[in-house]
């Protein structure tokens, strides 16, 4: 399969009320069949730790994301062609065909692009409660924070703190130590790198976050994650990439969890414990009397597709998804 396929490359000047200008680099990204962006569109309107820091249209969503240093705008539309995406990679000046690349990676990771979900619907051909919800999430990939060092942040803002105060200071961390880009007269903020709040120093995140205990974690997570990448975290045996989170500050079993599943793609803890999926696996089986155990114990027919059927089950729930 081809990785990306980059089309015409120019540097573009926009002129609106102040007249930011900046380059742009415009090209497809190929998608793996089965594929429908609608369903990731729909999960990431919903999806509340990143609200407000993305913009919708029917088929698109553009955000900013970090890359060398500088803030940059990716757009990512869908085409007539489910196979393919359209992008428009914006920054105030030209990037490099290495960070390019780079970011494009990033974004083919976030949203799954090459997730091969032919294996896992083969499985579910034989699951025929199961398979309603295939039916209605049909093309549904895997969609992710944008790196593991801000789903990790995200993960300790949230504790013993209500959802929209969270926000409002990973909002106010963003536009501290973040950076901004313009794009079409609307401003938007790219998470902070882990260097950028490193050399910051812990004082000026608690200046931020107001909470000594959350913003000397910040740091140490920053200090961590600076020093080891994403993908060393996607790759190493699990139990491995666990205790490595696990030996970081306000990072217990549910956030190792929460990072592994939704910041790092590795499904398999995800779908092992979690009472939200039982509970959804007992609705979707028409089995109430089900105890936890044996409610997950359905996906094990899924194999190294049990995280998928995880991911899918639980995205039932928020669909309005009939029972059988």
């Amino acid at each position: 399969m081809i990785f990306m396929m980059l089309a015409e490359r120019k540097p573009e000047a926009r002129n609106n009320t102040r007249r930011t200008e900046h380059h742009t680099v415009t090209g497809e990204l190929l998608v793996q069949a089965p594929s429908d962006f609608s369903h990731s569109i729909a999960f990431m309107r919903g999806f509340t730790p990143m609200a407000s820091e993305q913009r919708f249209t029917r088929n698109s969503v553009t955000r900013a994301l970090m890359v060398d240093g500088r803030a940059a705008v990716l757009e990512l539309t869908g085409t007539r062609d489910p196979e393919r995406l359209a992008f428009r990679l914006h920054a105030a000046d030209p990037l490099s065909e290495d960070a390019r690349v780079r970011a494009l990676r990033r974004v083919r990771f976030q949203f799954g692009l090459d997730d091969d979900l032919a294996p896992f619907y083969a499985l579910a051909e034989g699951d025929r409660p199961f398979s309603h919800v295939v039916t209605q999430l049909y093309g549904m990939h895997h969609v992710k924070f944008p790196s593991a060092f801000e789903i990790a942040v995200w993960a300790v803002l949230m504790q013993r703190t209500p959802m929209a105060q969270a926000r409002l200071v990973k909002r106010a961390l963003v536009e501290r130590f973040g950076a901004p880009l313009e794009v079409d007269g609307t401003t938007h903020w790219a998470f902070p790198e882990p260097h950028a709040m490193v050399a910051a120093g812990p004082s000026a995140l608690a200046d931020v976050v107001s909470h000594e205990k959350k913003a000397s974690a910040l740091f140490t997570l920053a200090s961590a994650f600076s020093e080891v990448k994403d993908e060393f975290l996607r790759t190493a045996p699990l139990v491995e990439a666990e205790a490595w989170l696990r030996a970081l500050p306000m990072i217990g079993d549910f956030s190792s969890v929460f990072i592994l599943f939704r910041g790092l793609g590795r499904l398999g803890r995800f779908a092992a414990q979690s009472r939200e999926l039982a509970e959804a696996a007992r609705r979707v089986y028409r089995a109430p009397n089900l105890s936890d155990a044996e409610a997950l114990a359905r996906g094990e027919r899924y194999g190294e597709w049990k995280g998928y059927w995880a991911l899918y089950l639980r995205a039932s729930g928020f669909v309005g998804m009939p029972a059988s």
